[in-house]
């Protein structure tokens, strides 16, 4: 088996199991995902929680942000399980919560700009805060380049590559991986290259804070890759320009979202604008 074939094998591996686990969900939620002609106009707005407390109560000894919602938008290849830990920890702090599900392989980037739109126009919450996961930010960053003008929120970037994407550009270059990178991560990749000067945060009434992780676990290390990075992000390339606030911390790609010190860091930026330093 050659290099380039025992490259190929693994980093099909996730994109089949997304595949698996798309494959056992409800006829309805396959069609959101992989359907391009069977995804309506608009997504529906998201439900209310009948069993949200009344104002006033408290969640963990804390006062309830019953004003306040949490959108999760994930990364290559995911479906928002990942996000389970990070997602109950924003509810422990009394946060409602919503994981954004798009298709990143059928869809490309400003088809799911368009989504998202429609996902965050069916919020019924004053404040709307967004936190992304690898290509995830990079969507939220397109997000907010196309429609400036939203409700009041900040936006938590973990492990997203901005400036470049070393690992998807080389696997780019294998043929089969071309295709299984997917739509959303192609046409990134195409922005990037065509952005001159840099991507940058423009946003100065909308605070954004950026996690990288320094401990290299992932495919990236399958090309080579040797910078600092969380194994699949360079930590160079999540440097987005104007963003308000950065910290390393010593996880992998994956391993940032089980890690209980990127939960607090990223409800600690929620709330206060600012990551904790000791």
């Amino acid at each position: 088996m050659t290099r380039r074939h025992f490259l190929s094998l693994v980093l099909a591996l996730p994109a089949a199991a997304a595949s698996a686990h798309a494959s056992q969900q409800p006829a309805a939620r396959r069609s959101i995902a992989c359907d391009s002609k069977a995804v309506p106009a608009r997504l529906p707005a998201p439900r209310s929680r009948s069993s949200s407390p009344v104002a006033g109560s408290t969640a963990a000894g804390r006062p309830l942000r019953e004003r306040e919602t949490v959108v999760l938008v994930h990364g290559l290849w995911m479906h928002g399980l990942e996000f389970t830990a990070i997602a109950a920890s924003l509810k422990r702090a009394g946060h409602s919560v919503r994981t954004f599900p798009y298709s990143d392989v059928c869809q490309g980037l400003t088809e799911n700009v368009e989504r998202l739109r429609a996902f965050v126009q069916g919020i019924p919450t004053p404040h709307i805060h967004f936190v992304g996961h690898s290509l995830g930010g990079c969507l939220v960053l397109e997000y907010f380049r196309l429609y400036p003008r939203q409700k009041p929120g900040r936006v938590v970037a973990i492990g997203s590559p901005f400036l470049s994407t070393w690992t998807a550009t080389e696997a780019s270059r294998i043929p089969l991986m071309r295709s299984m990178l997917g739509r959303t991560m192609n046409d990134h990749l195409a922005r990037q290259a065509a952005q001159a000067p840099p991507l940058r945060w423009a946003h100065r009434d909308r605070r954004l804070g950026i996690i990288a992780g320094t401990h290299p676990f992932g495919a990236g290390i399958l090309f080579g890759l040797r910078s600092p990075s969380d194994g699949c992000v360079k930590e160079s390339e999540t440097r987005l320009p104007g963003a308000s606030d950065h910290i390393s911390l010593p996880g992998s790609h994956f391993g940032l979202l089980a890690m209980r010190e990127t939960h607090r860091q990223v409800a600690h930026f929620l709330q206060h604008g600012a990551f904790q330093r000791n």
